[in-house]
């Protein structure tokens, strides 16, 4: 009754060999620990303001205990973000990030290109 027999007959046979099952679990740890330390530093990155402290924490809490589906969260988060980033930013100069600008000698540089102003 498997169906994964059909693509690969021989992997139930060598997949339960102990040194089979312990090179699986030494994939499986190998992986966790990877998610898991990319999680860490994503998170060290991103965490950095009050609003998504608490996206990430209502996020959290939906998938574990309302068990509401990671990509359906995802969508809901990127969503509650740009609600959240028109309400709460200030609008000096429309579309234009102030913060990357230089003004120097009446251009208007960023990303290395300039513009007279």
């Amino acid at each position: 009754g498997h169906d994964a027999a059909c693509a690969c007959p021989d992997f139930f046979v060598v997949g339960t060999t102990a040194a089979a099952r312990s090179f699986i679990d030494g994939v499986t740890a190998g992986v966790t620990g990877a998610i898991a330390g990319a999680a860490v530093l994503m998170s060290a990155r991103i965490l950095t303001s009050i609003e998504a402290v608490v996206i990430s924490v209502l996020v959290i809490r939906s998938i574990t205990r309302l068990r509401i589906p990671e990509p359906i969260m995802i969508v809901a988060a990127a969503c509650s973000n740009c609600v959240m980033g028109w309400l709460f930013t200030t609008r000096s100069t429309p579309g234009f990030n102030t913060r990357a600008t230089k003004h120097v000698h009446g251009t208007r540089r960023r990303a290395g290109l300039s513009e007279r102003v």
